[in-house]
């Protein structure tokens, strides 16, 4: 079956986004869409590369939830040791720790390559099927999508 798939906006889905898809059902349409255009966007790789912990894929793990200690960062951040921060990143990678352990080095790492190009595509895969913080994907079948009918020439 054919869906079509993008990045959801409001009520619908962002015009600009849009990829058909061909899979045998929805969930596997938004999985295709998250590996070929989501974990290649450069946004998207830009979010994951980004170091920030108020901005970048890091920050759920930096940020100490209520009633957690932490260190005071300003503006009302309050982050977690290093170690806490390493731990909560290996549970997201759980099902695959060998790129959890490669984020890690990145992460922690003095590279002198701004773009870190070396940081793997299964990275940035993993991420993209679990990310819902960066964008949300929907999937419409293409065969309720109808298209109103051409003009008639007069």
């Amino acid at each position: 079956m054919d869906y079509i798939v993008g990045i959801r906006q409001g009520d619908g889905l962002e015009i600009a986004s849009l990829r058909q898809v061909a899979a045998e059902h929805l969930y596997d349409a938004i999985r295709q869409y998250r590996l070929q255009v989501v974990a290649h966007d450069h946004a998207f790789q830009a979010w994951v590369r980004d170091k920030s912990p108020s901005c970048g894929f890091c920050h759920f793990a930096w940020l100490a939830p209520a009633g957690e200690s932490g260190r005071d960062r300003g503006a009302g951040w309050l982050l977690v040791a290093d170690n806490r921060f390493r731990e909560r990143m290996l549970t997201y990678f759980a099902d695959a720790p060998r790129l959890g352990l490669i984020y890690l080095n990145y992460y922690f790492g003095h590279d002198a390559d701004p773009e870190n190009q070396g940081l793997p595509q299964g990275v940035f895969d993993y991420i993209a099927l679990r990310s819902e913080r960066y964008t949300e994907v929907d999937a419409l079948p293409l065969a309720i999508i109808r298209m109103p009918p051409a003009p008639s020439p007069e």
